[in-house]
């Protein structure tokens, strides 16, 4: 909910009064109630040092020995605090049950979104995982996603090719919106994930050419990126800016949520000489060439539409890598 959606509540009294009728407190006896309280206007407090206080008053009559009865008036308060709540946001991503990292080896990879350090009442509308591949693995029909420590299954899962022209394909798990406090966890195993045969041996990778298996977070009525009241940070590395536009609003300067696993990779020793692809175009018309994509040997399509210096941009690379463990010591071409 915003702000401009919550309306102030009228209040229909400013006090509470507690009438007890032919009512005789005995010596040593006691009478403790509770009375719940909220602010009228939560959204548009502002936090103050200054303590909140709450003032009780009793009117009551002591009776004498006698019989006769003296009014007395009585008081007290109590000062309360505000305790300023700092949300933390922890994403993650684990690549689990990998043996050598062979082409045909099978895996699952495990996105969960924490919960435990988030306010209650905060509501994520349609939270979704964007799992994206490296090129060196695959789904495939035995490819499956199940919840962790939950029964709740996804509202959707898609498997999906290049996904938004990033050059890698992704899973996207789309979970069911709720309040925080209706979920018992948010994360999920994606099974049976495939090496193929494009997988990087781990001792070859580098910056752009790697295994990195990536999986992005967001919500969709979070409008304006992660939101700002994400103050506690567990990880500051979860937070980046979404220039692929995983989350497809066409906003690419705003922050989004990511998280990063090493996939094992091994291959049979060879030397290989490669071309690989990949499109520079920006996320949005007219905006800024986009380096944080995918090197592929797919096929890329681009679309040059003259709006800007960027329009059509695309980048190849040509290598030769040594699978071997031992050094090249020849000339060689490229």
């Amino acid at each position: 909910m915003n702000a401009d959606d919550a309306v102030a509540i009228d209040p229909k009294y400013k006090k509470v009064g507690i009438y007890f009728r032919d009512l005789t407190l005995d010596p040593t006896k006691n009478i403790e109630f509770s009375i719940k309280m909220m602010f009228i206007d939560p959204f548009r407090e502002k936090y103050s040092a200054d303590p909140l206080t709450n003032v009780i008053k009793a009117n009551v009559n002591r009776v004498n020995e006698d019989g006769s009865k003296d009014p007395l008036k009585l008081s007290g308060d109590w000062n309360t605090f505000y305790t300023p709540f700092s949300e933390k946001v922890w994403l993650s991503k684990e690549s689990r049950y990998q043996r050598v990292g062979m082409p045909n080896e099978r895996f699952t990879a495990r996105v969960g979104f924490r919960l435990d350090t988030l306010s209650s009442a905060r509501y994520l509308k349609n939270p979704t995982f964007i799992d994206l591949l490296p090129t060196g693995v695959s789904y495939d029909n035995l490819t499956n996603v199940a919840p962790v420590l939950s029964n709740m299954q996804p509202q959707s899962v898609e498997f999906i090719k290049n996904y938004n022209d990033t050059g890698r394909d992704a899973v996207k798990i789309v979970a069911p919106s709720g309040y925080v406090y209706q979920y018992q966890s948010l994360a999920f195993d994606i099974a049976d994930l495939i090496i193929n045969d494009n997988i990087i041996p781990s001792k070859a990778e580098n910056d752009e050419i790697n295994n990195d298996n990536v999986v992005y977070f967001y919500a969709d009525n979070w409008t304006k990126g992660t939101p700002e009241e994400f103050s506690g940070l567990y990880n500051e590395n979860n937070f980046v800016k979404d220039d692929l536009d995983i989350n497809k609003n066409g906003i690419v300067d705003e922050t989004i949520l990511k998280a990063v696993a090493k996939v094992l990779g091994n291959n049979v020793e060879s030397i290989q000489s490669d071309k690989h692809i990949r499109s520079l175009e920006p996320s949005v018309a007219g905006g800024a060439a986009v380096l944080s994509r995918t090197f592929t040997k797919n096929t890329i399509t681009t679309d040059f539409s003259g709006d800007g210096e960027n329009s059509g941009l695309f980048q190849y690379r040509m290598s030769v890598r040594n699978y071997y463990n031992t050094p090249m010591d020849r000339n060689f071409d490229v």
